[in-house]
């Protein structure tokens, strides 16, 4: 069930392993935070654990169905309803304010989950919900981290509650703790593709690789198709930060194929696979979203870097050329042609290179060290 402003996974921020790029972002909605229900057993004799909090009530489950559909104002709509012939109902308000959340309307989604609590103030979900409106749409970190802790304290077994302080701990860099926090959401639900994805970065913040990857790929196992992207594109550089680059290309030539009009990820796509040492294959993706976006630079220039890796220093500096006609002061490609003429021993064309550049107005760490390339070149 959607927990409102629960952490999630996307391609936002970044935090490295070993100049590996791995991403995290906070305060968008989980997609499924809360453990699955327990399946039926035809043993009698079979008894069942507790459920890790009380179950809500059937109108707020009703809403919170919606909410997973994007009906958003509909499930709000349906909670004001609920309201009138039951104004004291802490679950409908939280349910309220898990609404008001999605609809970006922070400050009265907090409102709700107050009113929520002075009715309930061991509503868990609410003391949750609250707790991550607080850290990651408003950024009060300190005043968000009681709410996790209490919630911990009314409810141990329930995974959004280390889930949420996880994250929070992994962008406090309480690295320890995050993967502390991270693991026991992943261990009480061990089906959350989400909770995964941020234990692998927590373990990559930690400088433990193979744990990372292990747990990227179970995130992977459980979210296989297209909307498991972006846990795809971290196994994919969590391979190679574990020295495997063919397994690595195939993760990435994988995501490609889910993707193949995404022209973004096909740019992260041809990156990693030229990271990890095949060029050729790299030129296909840059090639078709250089094809698909004619007057984007970025793409051309990705394939001017593949193609001197290829040893083609010619056909690279065309490329880079061709993006410097879109873009003049693309610094990017400014840089990658002076070291790929430098390399070459072409000396002259890079010096003039140079001029060029700082023509355009390069300066700073990009124009030193495109200088640095050009008085290094032996020709």
């Amino acid at each position: 069930m959607p927990r409102a402003h629960a952490p999630r996974r996307s391609l936002a921020l970044a935090t490295t392993l070993g100049g590996l790029l791995l991403s995290l972002s906070l305060g968008a909605a989980c997609k499924k935070d809360a453990p699955p229900p327990q399946e039926p057993d035809s043993d009698p004799e079979v008894k069942f654990e507790e459920p890790p909090v009380k179950p809500l009530d059937p109108k707020v489950e009703e809403a919170e169905t919606m909410m997973s559909k994007g009906l958003y104002q509909e499930a709000l709509d349906k909670m004001d309803e609920e309201l009138v012939d039951r104004p004291d109902l802490a679950d409908l308000h939280y349910g309220r304010g898990a609404a008001l959340s999605f609809l970006g309307r922070d400050e009265e989604a907090l409102g709700a989950y107050d009113r929520a609590l002075e009715l309930n103030p061991d509503l868990v979900p609410a003391i949750v919900a609250r707790a991550n409106m607080l850290a990651f749409a408003l950024g009060d970190f300190e005043g968000a981290a009681p709410g996790f802790d209490r919630a911990i304290e009314l409810a141990p077994k329930y995974a959004p509650s280390y889930h949420s302080r996880g994250v929070l701990r992994l962008d406090s860099n309480d690295i320890a703790g995050a993967v502390a926090d991270l693991s026991k959401a992943a261990e009480l639900n061990p089906k959350n593709a989400n909770t995964l994805y941020v234990l692998a970065q927590a373990h990559a913040a930690n400088e433990d690789a193979a744990a990372a990857l292990d747990a990227a790929s179970k995130a992977v196992e459980l979210e296989p198709g297209l909307t498991g992207a972006d846990l795809r594109l971290l196994k994919a550089k969590l391979l190679l930060a574990n020295a495997k680059p063919e397994a690595a290309i195939a993760e990435y030539e994988a995501l490609a194929a889910l993707a193949p009009e995404a022209h973004d990820v096909r740019l992260q796509v041809g990156r990693g696979i030229l990271q990890a040492g095949d060029p050729q294959k790299a030129i296909v993706h840059f090639e078709a979203v250089a094809t698909a976006l004619p007057d984007q630079p970025a793409p051309l220039v990705n394939w001017g870097r593949a193609l001197a890796a290829a040893g083609d220093a010619k056909g690279a500096v065309e490329k880079l050329d061709a993006a410097l006609k879109l873009d003049p002061k693309a610094a990017a490609a400014h840089v990658y042609k002076i070291e790929i003429l430098a390399a070459d021993g072409q000396c002259k064309p890079a010096s003039k290179a140079l001029a060029a550049y700082k023509k355009s107005g390069g300066e700073g760490e990009s124009y030193d060290r495109a200088k640095a390339a050009s008085e290094s070149c032996k020709g």
